[in-house]
């Protein structure tokens, strides 16, 4: 015994001693309000169900006349200061039961009631704050209080209430005895404990949220002084606003739906009561603006724990007795809205809250708002009339606009807490002891009181929204019920009512301002915070100059810019003055805002300003750029200056008032009276109206808007425009008004000496294409008008000016410099000659010579395009006609070769002579004349026309191939015909040069052939030799040989052009009927055309392959040519099949019978791999495949015990109508009803590939033992003998299978493998095939099994009654061994059983080694299994045996997994054995029924051999050390069976060097051959033709899914699926982007991850699927936030974490290094699509992932080596 429980034993029991009334004491003292009393009271009495209250106040001199009213006409007392000597409180509501009286007597223990009010049972005894000894009386029971012996503990006495005892309970108004009533003998007389309109207007705010209370009355003496009456129309449901959030954030509270009711309260009151007056003046009547006025008073004392005196309220007028019992009604009208709130909490923090109050926390609560409208508020205010002295009752209910603190928190009644808006709250908020305020102190509670507080600001806000909502439906009216109407009263009418809705808005913002709120600040910022966050945009309607808006559209009132902002709505300026701490916080949290530049830009953008409007923005702009806000840079002024447009009015030039819109982007220029241009002459579109700039600083303009002042020259490039010119009027048109072009022409002149060299330029420029100079033939151009003076002959144009103005000076220069003549140009001379007709040709041209150097550029250029040349024409014309007239470049030089052309030659005449070198032919060649024919128009000749010209053209041709040599293309002349060329036929003609060749050999294909006189002027021409590929092609195909003959001809021309074909031409020709052969299947032996993918070249190696195929044998050259094009010399396996399966019975007959179609199939089967999987479908749904059925042989004529039996192959069936025998046994009894596959094995195999059933597979077998034999010797030497040879039989069979599934030194350990007898052992076989089923039964010498559903000890049971069949013995061991085994096992085994170790030695069995080795691998398994069970011991963190984890990422600690493996199942283990505990057999019963061998077979598969740590492949070691690092992580092999060499199974699969186990085919069965690469490689395509597009959106519970997982916990892939889902969130560069449901923000992580998801889609993923010819919709890209998972396998669809790519790869892509990214994600592609074959991890999954690596390898190796794939 300690020394804690001696001193117990040597203790004695005392009880703990309270003083109960320092504890009441101490308890009172924080209930610092008034009222207390009568506020704990009212709201026990609501709990109870209480519909009335009476509180009466009573005096000892009323006591005294037994409760009976002052007789008529005494004098009433003074209710200021009368002594009252007891105060009684009465309810109506439910008597107290045993179990309240009991908690009555208690304190601190509250009412566990989790909907009523009362938490922490300290309510009642407040009345010790008044009284000694409360009496209670309830029902039919009374209960005293009092201070025994008058001391510190309280006693209560109870008893039964008498009828004299309960007549006090009887009242005027109600005489039943349901009442309950508190008596409070007062410790000592005192006065009321205040105004009883105090008292009065405190019951008017406490009825306001009472749930049952309808009625409180207050009694002086039997006087009733005042009646509140509350009077709750029904509740009306409400939609709550839309986009609010109603969930609170701890996800504690949500607000399931909201609703609103009216509540009438009125107040009977005596005018007695008002008489006393107020100790709280009410607040002013009115004030001239209302926002400033403070519309109420604060409530009573108790409301803010303390009271400031204020002025002494006004005088009470002395009434009589009559008058002051008069009574006096008002009434107010409330609305309370009310949340209807679902609570949530976790188990924890219902227990705290349990704990803090006493009471579980409810499951469902409502939060009530007091809402007082504008009416009523304004209504209430009025009546404050009638109560100067005293103020109404209904002060403390009405709204609190001012924020003066008067809206408090109820909680039942009202705490000292304010709730920083305009009305009162009610909620079930949890307050401190004392009920004067909520506790945001203690954790649990505070998160209580907070969430609450959310409810109330979303609340608020719903509240204000549908007030609002009110007030925009009211505004949207307003117009349609004033009219259309735009008379004077009808818009003041709008006006009015705008006005109205204005002041109705601002009362709902005023009231919903959030002001400090007291003592904690907190609640109010909490509710603040709530009212704005619970909108999920944002957003907050309010007024403004258009109406309800969103306050983030809403901008503040600028009197700068209200001359021109009209559309943009702004917050009317009474509204801002009227709330302005509701602005300054819309202002602080960003949701209105300051007129912004963009603001007058989206102005200026919706409509057209008027003049005057534009006048104000462009001076405010100006203003804007002189008042310091320089920092506008182009972009902002360009902006400005693209939004602006206005509207221009021309009532002043026309006589429509019309507007014009002009958009200040267009303005470059501006008006300067100064610059010299009229003001009323016609400005350029793209300058400012004068109208607007002359109220404008023209200074300003320029440097804030960047226009310039108007030039002369932009003046007048307005005034010469096309569209001026068009439009304009014809008075301002300079073209057609003389006046006008003479004042245009005047500025010019005066303006000359101004301008510069360029702006000259300009000038003469726009002038000189138009007609603008008056002369007295009407307008003309200046290059037509001639100055005065100047006139040869008097019709050319002068110079006229209609006003008179002198040419001279500046005019003069203006004229010259604008190309006004001053002398008859030459031209005008000898045109005016030639018309004449003095002149000839040779004469004019000579001329022309001697004055050339005079003629300027555009005179020579007017001579080039003049006809004044003829053409020689015949000697005797048929008829005389007039001479036409040619240009130059219209006619010939007069040549002999020209005029053997027929071409229109120069008239030249006879003399003199012409000679080409002369300067006369000199420049009419430079006028154009043509010295020779161009190329197209002679070739024309040559083609088309006689036959005499085309030879002088052809001739003119070639000898003048030096001057068309350069022009002369063949592709441009394609398609003329003006070669010379013979037809194959022998026919002369001309051919296009394209389609005529020079080798004579390409008539063989029909071509032409040049003539033989123009063949060595052939390379001129540009002649082909042979007739392109193209050309022949499409005439071979159009045109095939028609015999053989032909064919051979035409193929042996082919052959020599071979190296002219492509690839494609081959292709093309292979799918082309050009071959002529005969049909032998057809009678009459007609040629028909088949492609050369339809036929084969020689002779079949089959007779009846000829039948079905077509040969064919055009000689050598011809043959060569088409298997160039494809045909083959024998068909293909896959030819085969189609016309198989097209008619399987005439195949078998054209094959011969059986043995011939059996070649064939065995054929088939070798090369099924080449077999599309398309063609593959079509075999398993024919019937194509013999079937073989035992039928009985025919009598003999010699006797036998046993009919003969022979077997007929013959049948042909589909593969599911066939079974592979591989059990003789059920064969031999099933036979007669089965057709089997002929027993081969490479038929059996594609019997097997194309669905044929193992009858092995179709047959259950049962057992059934009979009397078990103990202890019997045979079962003993049995289990002896098979122990000692179970070593040798698979010491010879691991070289061709698998390893066992059992592991031999498990087996041989205690009781795992027991052998017993039994008196008779009987094996039933059932047959399920097809639809039948047939059941033989037959004796057994041999059964074994695994009990505990085949995870237990292995039982052998034995036959006793009968020899023992050690086949049956070694065929039921070999079940349970292996997967799968053949009859050769059984018998091998049976072998090794039955005969001695001697014999086996003499057949070279090695057995003393053998077993020697086996003994050395037991012993080192049990020490294993000692050592491991040790450190078991010692370590409490390893929970299972056997698999011992790598270590994953972050972890140091090896941890094992553990598992539900069958004890001696092999498994994954880093040691060899493990310890296994002995377990009894269960006894064999006589008619028990032993499991059936099937069932037994199905042992689960093995689990992991080796785990490995993940890691990296590192770029800078080798790819096969990649590779083998990569595979380790993924590596399941089989167990660590020991076998001969004392190896384990997984050594020889890792162990460098080793050759691989065979390839493993996908339907499991054992091959007797090698698989064929052929094989392998169409695997290979299948498992990437497996991979799919996934198209859901969301990924959940992936069943059935292979993970990639970073560390090896178990297993690398997790075939049961991660329960986690997954959501899609995007795309990127193509690929779909999945996100764990559990990740922040998951529609954001597309955009958040941008940079990252393009570097791992575009250089990691896209050239790896490129290399393994994937398209991009297979791959898929996924993230989740923790977890192992680096890739998985979805039905096809692969999916790749792009958290492990950064992790490991993105630092390297970005520094440039990807091979280490290629690398790792190269082999983790390569396993995923390994799992469209095989789903689990073994070594067959391992085989095809290493198969497909090794297939890309060399791509992927090119890839690696790429420069630009390293740094």
């Amino acid at each position: 015994m300690d020394h804690r429980g001696l001193l117990w034993e040597s203790g004695r029991d005392e009880t703990v001693e309270v003083n109960q009334r320092a504890l009441i004491d101490k308890v009172l003292a924080r209930y610092s309000g008034e009222f207390t009393v009568f506020r704990e009271l009212l709201q026990n009495a609501d709990d109870a169900g209480a519909k009335r209250v009476e509180i009466c106040f009573e005096t000892q001199a009323y006591l005294n006349r037994n409760r009976e009213e002052s007789p008529p006409g005494q004098k009433l007392p003074d209710l200021k200061s009368e002594p009252i000597h007891q105060w009684v409180f009465k309810n109506d509501g439910i008597p107290f039961r045993e179990e309240d009286w009991s908690r009555l007597k208690k304190i601190a223990d509250g009412n566990p009631d989790e909907q009523k009010i009362g938490a922490f049972g300290v309510g009642f005894y407040s009345l010790f704050s008044v009284t000694e000894e409360p009496v209670v009386k309830s029902g039919n029971q009374w209960m005293l209080f009092y201070w025994k012996d008058n001391k510190d503990q309280l006693f209560v006495r109870r008893g039964p209430l008498t009828d004299s005892s309960s007549s006090t309970l009887q009242t005027a108004s109600d005489t039943s005895p349901s009442w309950t009533t508190f008596e409070m003998t007062l410790r000592e007389p005192s006065p009321l404990p205040d105004r009883p309109v105090e008292i009065a207007r405190f019951l008017s705010t406490s009825l306001t949220f009472m749930t049952n209370l309808r009625s409180v009355s207050l009694h002086f003496d039997g006087h009733c002084l005042a009646r509140i009456s509350k009077e709750t129309k029904p509740a009306k449901d409400l939609v709550p606003p839309y986009g609010l959030t109603s969930s609170s954030p701890g996800g504690m509270m949500s607000v399931r739906g909201i609703n609103s009711t009216d509540i009438h309260i009125k107040a009977s009151i005596m005018r007695w009561v008002y008489s006393t007056g107020s100790e709280k003046p009410p607040p002013p009547i009115s004030q001239p603006n209302p926002v400033q006025t403070n519309f109420f008073s604060s409530l009573w004392t108790s409301f803010s724990g303390s009271f400031t005196p204020d002025p002494a309220p006004l005088p009470v007028p002395s009434l009589s007795a009559t008058e002051l019992l008069e009574i006096v009604d008002s009434s107010v009208q409330l609305t309370i809205f009310g949340a209807f709130i679902d609570v949530r909490v976790d188990r924890k923090m219902a227990v705290d809250l349990e704990r803090a109050t006493k009471k579980k926390p409810p499951v469902k609560c409502t939060y009530q708002l007091i809402y007082t409208g504008k009416g009523e508020y304004d209504a209430s205010k009025d009546e404050e009339k009638d109560f100067q002295s005293t103020g109404s009752v209904f002060q403390g209910l009405r709204a609190d606009i001012d924020g003066k603190g008067a809206a408090h928190i109820f909680i039942g009644h009202a705490t000292s807490q304010t709730t920083g808006i305009g009305g009162h709250v009610a909620a079930r908020f949890i307050p401190t002891v004392e009920r004067e305020s909520i506790d945001l102190v203690d954790r649990n509670v505070s998160q209580w009181n907070k969430e609450l507080l959310f409810v109330g600001g979303y609340l608020a806000r719903a509240v204000y929204e549908l007030q609002i909502n009110k007030i925009k439906a009211l505004w949207d009216e307003a117009p349609k019920h004033t009219g259309a109407s735009h008379s004077d009263s009808v818009s003041e009418g709008l006006a009015a009512k705008r006005a109205l809705l204005q002041a109705t808005f601002l009362h709902n913002l005023c009231f919903f301002t959030f002001h400090p709120s007291t003592p904690s600040a907190t609640v109010s910022q909490l509710s603040e915070a709530a009212f704005f966050s619970c909108a999920a945009n944002n957003s907050l309607p309010i007024m403004s100059t258009i109406g309800i808006k969103d306050a983030r559209h809403v901008r503040l009132h600028n009197p700068t810019l209200s001359g021109f902002i009209k559309q943009l709505p702004t917050l009317p300026i009474e509204i801002a003055a009227g709330a302005k701490p509701m602005v300054a916080s819309l202002r602080q949290r960003g949701l209105i805002r300051d007129i912004s530049y963009a603001d007058v830009i989206e102005e200026l953008q919706s409509r057209p300003l008027a003049q005057d409007e534009m006048t104000e923005c462009l001076q405010w702009r100006i203003n804007l750029n002189t008042d310091g806000a320089r920092s506008h840079g182009n972009e902002l002024r360009d902006q400005f200056l693209s939004a602006g447009v206005f509207s221009l009015s021309t009532a002043e030039t026309t006589n429509a008032d019309t507007h014009t819109v002009i958009a200040l982007a267009s303005i470059r220029t501006y008006f300067n009276p100064r610059s010299g241009i009229p003001a009323d002459l016609p400005t350029p579109s793209h300058t400012l109206p004068f109208v607007i700039s002359k109220n404008l600083p023209l200074a300003s303009l320029g440097p804030t808007f960047g226009w310039a002042e108007l030039s002369v020259v932009e003046w007048l490039a307005n005034l010469t425009s096309p569209i001026t010119l068009k439009n304009g009027s014809p008075d301002g048109n300079l073209t057609t008004s003389q006046p006008f072009a003479e004042r245009v022409l005047g500025v010019i002149a005066r303006a000359w000496t101004s301008l510069n060299v360029e702006q000259h330029q300009e000038i003469i420029r726009l002038l000189t294409p138009i007609p603008c100079i008056p002369t007295q033939c009407g307008m003309m151009k200046p290059e037509e008008t001639y100055l005065p003076g100047a006139s040869v002959f008097p019709d050319l144009p002068t110079v006229a000016f209609p006003k008179g103005t002198s040419i001279k000076h500046n005019m003069e220069k203006v004229l010259c410099a604008l190309g006004l003549r001053k002398h008859v140009e030459l031209q005008l001379v000898f045109t005016r000659m030639v018309t004449t007709g003095d002149w000839s040709i040779p004469e004019l041209v000579k001329y022309l010579v001697q004055v050339k150097e005079t003629l300027t550029p555009l005179e020579l250029h007017r001579l080039r395009q003049t006809a004044a040349f003829v053409k020689e024409e015949p000697a005797d014309p048929p008829q005389p006609q007039k001479s036409q007239r040619y240009t130059a470049s219209q006619l010939y030089e007069p040549s002999e070769a020209l005029r053997g052309l027929g071409l229109p030659i120069l008239d030249w005449g006879a003399q003199p002579k012409w000679r080409a070198n002369t300067e006369e032919a000199k420049f009419l060649f430079s006028l154009g004349l043509n010295r020779n024919p161009p190329l197209g128009e002679l070739l024309k000749l040559a083609a088309y026309a006689s036959p005499a010209v085309r030879e002088a053209a052809l001739k003119y041709f070639l000898n003048n191939h030096t001057v068309y040599a350069l022009d002369y293309v063949i592709k441009n002349v394609s398609d003329i015909p003006f070669v010379p060329s013979v037809k194959p036929s022998g026919q002369t003609g001309l051919e296009k040069p394209t389609e005529v060749f020079v080798d004579s050999d390409s008539a063989i294909m029909g071509f032409s052939i040049i003539e033989p006189r123009l063949q060595p002027e052939a390379h001129k021409l540009k002649i082909a030799k042979q007739p392109p590929v193209s050309l022949i092609i499409p005439v071979l195909i159009a045109q095939p040989p028609s015999d053989s003959e032909s064919a051979s001809r035409i193929f042996a021309y082919l052959a020599s052009r071979t190296a002219d074909f492509a690839q494609s031409h081959f292709a093309q020709l292979r799918m082309a009927q050009i071959i002529p052969a005969g049909t032998p299947i057809q009678p009459n032996n007609t040629v028909r055309h088949i492609r050369p993918a339809d036929c084969y070249i020689g002779q079949s190696s089959t007779d009846f392959h000829s039948a079905l195929f077509t040969f064919v044998d055009f000689g050598g050259k011809a043959n060569a040519f088409l298997r160039a094009c494809g045909v083959k010399h024998e068909p293909t396996v896959q030819e085969i099949v189609q016309i198989l399966i097209r008619d399987p019975p005439e195949f078998f007959r054209l094959a011969g019978g059986a043995d011939g179609y059996l070649m064939e199939l065995r054929n088939i089967a070798t090369n099924l791999a080449r077999i599309p999987p398309e063609l593959q479908r079509s075999m398993q749904k024919t019937s194509m495949l013999l079937g073989e059925q035992r039928v009985q042989r025919k009598p003999s004529g010699v006797a036998t015990k046993e009919p003969e039996y022979e077997t007929e192959c013959n049948t042909l069936l589909r593969p599911d109508q066939i079974v592979i025998v591989d059990d003789a046994n059920a064969y031999a009894l099933f036979a007669d009803h089965l057709y089997g596959a002929p027993q081969e094995d490479v038929l059996e195999e594609l019997y097997a590939s194309l669905g044929s059933r193992n009858l092995s597979g179709l047959i259950q077998e049962r057992y059934k033992p009979q009397g078990e034999i103990p202890n019997a010797q045979i079962a003993h030497d049995t289990r002896a003998l098979i122990l000692e040879r179970l070593p040798l039989f698979l010491h010879e069979h691991r070289n061709v299978h698998l390893q066992p599934l059992i592991k031999l030194d498990w087996l041989a350990e205690g009781e795992n493998f027991q052998v017993k007898a039994v008196s008779k052992l009987q094996l039933e076989k059932t047959l399920q095939w097809a639809s039948q089923s047939m059941t033989k039964r037959l004796e057994a010498s041999a059964a074994a099994f695994r009990d505990k559903g085949g995870r237990g000890s292995v039982q052998l049971v034995l036959a006793g009654n009968d020899k023992l069949d050690l086949y049956e013995v070694a065929h039921s061991i070999c079940k349970l061994l292996f997967r799968q085994h053949r009859i050769n096992d059984s018998l091998l085994f049976m072998t090794i059983l039955s005969t001695d170790l001697s014999a086996l030695r003499r057949r070279g069995y090695n057995v003393d080694r053998i077993m020697n080795q086996q003994r050395a691998a037991q012993r080192q398994a049990l020490e294993a299994r000692r050592r491991d069970a040790a450190s078991r011991q010692t370590d409490t963190t390893l929970h299972s045996p056997g698999i011992n984890l790598a270590h994953g990422p972050g972890r140091d600690d090896i941890k094992e997994l553990k598992s539900d493996t069958p004890p001696g199942t092999q498994r994954v283990s880093n040691s060899h054995s493990r310890p296994t505990s002995s377990q009894t057999p269960p006894p064999i019963q006589a008619e028990d029924t032993l499991p059936s061998a099937r069932e037994s077979d199905n042992a689960p598969n093995p689990v992991p051999t080796r785990p490995a740590t993940m890691k990296v492949a590192n770029a800078t070691g080798t790819l096969f050390n990649s590779f083998g690092s990569f595979r380790n992580k993924f590596q399941r092999s089989s167990s660590p069976l020991s076998n001969a060499d004392g190896a384990t199974l997984g050594d020889h699969l890792e162990r460098p060097g080793k050759a691989r186990d065979k390839a493993p085919r996908p339907l499991h069965n054992a091959q007797p051959h090698v698989t064929p690469i052929s094989a392998i490689e169409s695997n290979i395509q299948m498992a990437l033709k497996g991979c799919r597009e996934e198209s859901a959106s969301t990924l959940r519970s992936r069943q059935n899914m292979t993970t990639v997982k970073e560390t090896v916990d178990g297993a690398y892939c997790d075939v049961s699926g991660h329960q986690e889902d997954f959501k899609l969130s995007g795309e990127s560069n193509g690929y779909r982007v999945y996100v764990a449901q559990d990740t922040p923000n998951i529609v954001r992580l597309v955009a958040d991850k941008k940079d990252a998801l393009d570097r791992f889609t575009t250089c990691i993923v896209d050239p790896l699927r490129k290399i393994y010819r994937l398209p991009s919709s297979n791959i898929h890209i996924f993230y989740d936030t923790h977890g192992g998972l680096i890739a998985f396998n979805r039905n096809g669809s692969l999916f790749l974490n792009l958290r492990y790519y950064e992790a490991w790869h993105d630092d390297q892509v970005k520094a440039g290094d990807l091979r280490p990214g290629f690398i790792s994600w190269y082999f983790t592609l390569a396993h995923e699509i390994a799992h469209n074959l095989v789903t689990p991890h073994n070594a067959e999954h391992e085989f095809y992932f290493s198969s497909i690596c090794e297939h890309f390898l060399v791509d992927f190796t090119h890839m690696l080596a790429s420069p630009s794939n390293s740094r």
